[in-house]
């Protein structure tokens, strides 16, 4: 695996176990596990279960300037995460007013004379089509809007 594709990935998975006196980390070069070489068979081999196997993939020693790779890589995909979470919060927050307004303006439809008797009239065109947007706003709705 060259330096460019391990720079740029994140291990599946990290072990639990500290490195403590003469063992390493090590990273496996198939499944992608990082962690201390106290893990490790006596063989080298990667131990992290993979489905009710054993992975028993290669593994290489890693340094310092791999774990801050790892590290980097990490905290770029937590930033990316939480700018993406905002940007949902955003656009749930603005559909909540497009909802907010659209039942308003049906309250205000259904109020108004003619247009009330045409929007309840549900054997009309009109009727079934405000009936359908308003079941529609209700289900985002946290509570019905009472006109």
């Amino acid at each position: 695996m060259s330096n460019v594709e391990k720079k740029e990935r994140i291990p599946s998975c990290i072990g639990q176990k500290p490195l403590e006196g003469s063992y390493y980390a090590s990273e496996c070069t198939l499944c992608g596990w990082v962690g201390s070489s106290e893990a490790l068979t006596d063989d080298c081999q990667c131990t992290q279960e993979v489905g009710d196997r054993y992975c028993l993939g290669d593994t290489d020693e890693i340094g310092t300037d791999r774990l801050l790779e790892i590290v980097q890589a990490m905290a770029r995909r937590h930033v990316e995460s939480q700018q993406a979470h905002q940007r949902l919060i955003e656009h749930t927050n603005e559909t909540e007013k497009y909802l907010d307004d659209a039942a308003e303006l049906l309250g205000e439809i259904v109020q108004s004379g003619q247009a009330y008797r045409e929007c309840t009239d549900k054997g009309s065109a009109t009727g079934l089509r405000v009936a359908a947007v308003l079941g529609y706003v209700a289900q985002f709705q946290p509570e019905a809007h009472q006109p």
